[in-house]
């Protein structure tokens, strides 16, 4: 600052306020203290005036008051928020265009145009203003306003450039302790632990972060090497030091030395800090303790290899784990079974007590399974109550004991919640390599032999068989063809009449075919299962409902007396059945009073409340019931007056004894008599067959003795000579 120009006396002022600011902003006194200061300082070399210091936002768009001990409280308001530009004063002047503003009457001056009102108010003659710099942008002013109107003299000149500058250092200042102080917070309260060293890797600093995280402190911290307080390997400290020689950086996971001894993992960052001649002179590292990632890492990838409620592993573990067992062909020395398991009515357990008992019930069998398998077998839970067992094993005796063994474990009593339940399971067992090579073939041919198991009656085990791949085959090709029967008009009905004593037909079930293209005619008993089994029955058994209505309006009205019988299926007992029949019955003309539904003895017992609801309905449209099959469902009288039902039909297994082994069949009949209901023996096949039946008192007869299944030409033909001629 070039003050020589000044007589001694007015230099020696300016040397004395320079020296008292400087030791103030030495002695780190506040931004504004210094700043005030100045401007009492300031004010004291020139008479008769008011110093400020104003300096632009954050966002460099208007420039506030930050020091004017002597202004008006009312004018700083006013001058607040000023927004440089032409004719706003002298310190937005000064602020716009970087350089000074000497301005010895505001009240002429065309830069005081706009503001002119406030020199009034407030009486100022003249304004005097120096931009204030900070790293070379202007960041605010300094000014003198003047009580009087005159012209700054070379002193006044000298001591506005000298403050301005005095106050851009505590300005400077300022921001570099803000700065320092945010940057001090930042590293005393990162989550990071961070560490500070030269280059010869003496740690100089560390935050608070590092020595929570550790267990170090500070003392420990200054004798350390910084990579010996890092790294607890050997090899990796060379490593990440050539990798700092060359690179300037280091990045990856370490295991962390805690005081304890022990270690943490931790992610490291360290990076080479050069000084302004680009030579390396400082290590930085930043520690980031990862042990909870990793333990979220553990959980997650538990739960991805896991089933969440068993904890045994889940399909895709299982899979691999079975894919790793063949591709080290372990089986040559040691073959491997799979064992699929499916628990034998789980749903039932399901639904009468809910799924969290269900829940608690497959924990149990979990369990099971695996205390009954040794350690190096693997128990896992692939799908509901769905299991699966990797098994080396010594010969297929071990395996067949192994299977045994299972099996009776899974049947002994279950206690859940205070309720009692047995259960089985059916297990299919494939061998590797002999019924696959891969593991999707294996489990497949695994998941077959567990569906014959089930076929053959549950709580057993099958093995695997080619020919059990040719039945599943076969079976999902006609699925697949019984899927396309109607609408390729496959399907067709046949007629069988009953009669009663007096061989006359009082009634005619009818009774769907199949004739498929491929497969030929296929018995009912196998066609009804599979739509049963597949769904389908829903479908096909409103289409038999349908056209039985439509064929039979053209003869039975004909017959007075006569009725025509419907097979239905358990599965179409639903609500939404009720409304396609009553659909059906308006759409067809069909007089319900004339038709009869005849479902099977375990059908009506199955889900009996619901079933029985559902059969009033069907009643109270005028639709006959008649139990089919009965004598093999186990019914107890009361069930039996309970139902909704007109007649009963006695199996063929009852009628195929007589006339030698006629109790059984007699007391049926007596029973289903004083029930007030009819009474239908089927499968009559004999006239000694017929006399004992009549004998019994049974009401009405069907079978190959009286008529075959017929069409609904033959059917119209054999009325007529039944019957007699149609009125």
């Amino acid at each position: 600052m070039q003050i020589d120009e000044i007589n001694g006396t007015e230099t020696l002022g300016l040397l004395a306020l320079q020296a008292e600011i400087l030791e103030s902003i030495a002695t780190s006194c506040p931004r504004d203290q210094v700043l005030n200061q100045l401007c009492h300082l300031s004010e004291q070399v020139v008479s008769k005036c008011v110093a400020s210091v104003m300096i632009y936002d954050y966002s460099r768009t208007y420039i506030t008051v930050v020091s004017a001990p002597n202004l008006p409280e009312e004018a700083i308001k006013i001058l607040d928020g000023t927004v440089p530009g032409e004719g706003m004063g002298s310190c937005s002047n000064a602020v716009l265009l970087g350089k000074p503003a000497f301005i010895r009457d505001v009240l002429v001056d065309s830069r005081w145009h706009k503001v002119r009102h406030i020199a009034k108010k407030f009486k100022i003659g003249a304004c005097w203003s120096f931009p204030i710099f900070v790293h070379g942008k202007v960041t605010g002013s300094f000014a003198i306003s003047s009580f009087e109107k005159r012209a700054p003299s070379q002193l006044h000149q000298q001591l506005l450039k000298i403050s301005a500058h005095l106050a851009g250092i505590a300005i400077e200042r300022s921001i570099n302790d803000e700065i320092m102080s945010h940057s001090n917070t930042a590293f005393n309260n990162t989550s990071e632990a961070i560490l500070v060293s030269d280059i010869h890797g003496t740690v100089f600093r560390s935050n608070k972060a590092y020595h929570t995280i550790s267990g170090f402190d500070v003392t420990d911290t200054q004798k350390f090497n910084i990579f010996e307080a890092l790294v607890m390997e050997e090899f990796l400290i060379r490593t990440v030091k050539a990798c700092l020689q060359k690179k300037g950086t280091w990045r990856g996971e370490i295991e962390a030395r805690k005081k304890s001894g022990q270690s943490f993992p931790a992610l490291l960052n360290i990076s080479v800090v050069n000084d302004k001649r680009g030579y390396p002179c400082q290590y930085v590292a930043v520690l980031s303790d990862i042990s909870l990632l990793k333990e979220s890492e553990k959980k997650l990838l538990f739960l991805a290899h896991h089933d969440t409620l068993t904890k045994l592993p889940n399909r895709f573990a299982f899979e691999k784990i079975l894919k790793d067992t063949l591709e080290k062909n372990c089986t040559l020395n040691s073959p491997i079974a799979i064992l699929f398991i499916d628990l034998d009515n789980f749903k039932t357990i399901n639904d009468a007590r809910g799924h969290a008992a269900g829940d608690k019930f497959l924990i149990q069998v979990a369990n099971r399974l695996t205390n009954c398998m040794r350690d190096t077998d693997v128990v896992a839970r692939v799908g509901g109550d769905e299991f699966t067992i990797m098994y080396a094993y010594k010969g297929v005796d071990d395996l067949r004991k192994t299977a045994q063994r299972i099996l009776i474990n899974l049947s002994k009593l279950y206690h859940v919640d205070g309720n009692d339940y047995y259960s089985s399971a059916s297990i299919g067992i494939a061998l590797a390599p002999a019924d696959g090579e891969t593991i999707q073939s294996l489990i497949k041919c695994a998941d077959t032999a567990m569906y014959r198991a089930k076929k053959l009656g549950k709580d057993q085990f099958c093995f695997y068989t080619k020919n059990l791949t040719k039945t599943l085959k076969t079976r999902m090709e006609m699925e697949t063809c019984l899927r396309q029967s109607i609408a390729k008009n496959e399907l067709f009905i046949e007629y069988q009449p009953l009669y009663d004593s007096n061989k006359n037909i009082v009634s005619i079930e009818a009774l769907l075919r199949w004739n498929s293209p491929k497969f030929g005619i296929v018995p009912p008993d196998l066609f009804i299962k599979l739509a049963e089994e597949s769904g389908l029955i829903i479908t096909i058994g409103l289409w038999v409902l349908e056209n039985t209505c439509i064929q039979a309006s053209k003869f039975i009205d004909h017959f007075p007396e006569l009725k025509i019988s419907v097979n239905l299926s358990r599965f179409q007992l639903k609500d939404i059945f009720i409304n396609s029949l009553s659909s059906i019955l308006t759409s067809t003309g069909f007089d319900p009073s004339r038709l009869e539904f005849e479902i099977t003895e375990s059908t009506m017992l199955k889900e009996f409340s619901h079933n029985k609801n559902l059969l009033l309905k069907v009643n109270q449209m005028g639709i006959k019931l008649s139990i089919d099959d009965f004598g093999t469902g186990y019914s107890s009288l009361s069930d039996l007056k309970n139902l909704p039902v007109q007649s009963l039909k006695i199996d063929k297994s009852l009628i195929d004894d007589l006339p030698g082994d006629a109790a059984i069949t007699n007391a049926v009949v007596a029973m289903g008599s004083a029930l007030g209901l009819k009474v239908i023996a089927e499968g009559v096949e004999s006239d000694e067959q017929l006399d004992s039946l009549i004998n019994a008192g049974c009401d009405y007869f069907q079978g190959f003795l009286f008529s075959k299944p017929l069409s609904l030409d033959q059917l119209t033909q054999k009325l007529k000579h039944v019957n007699g001629e149609p009125t």
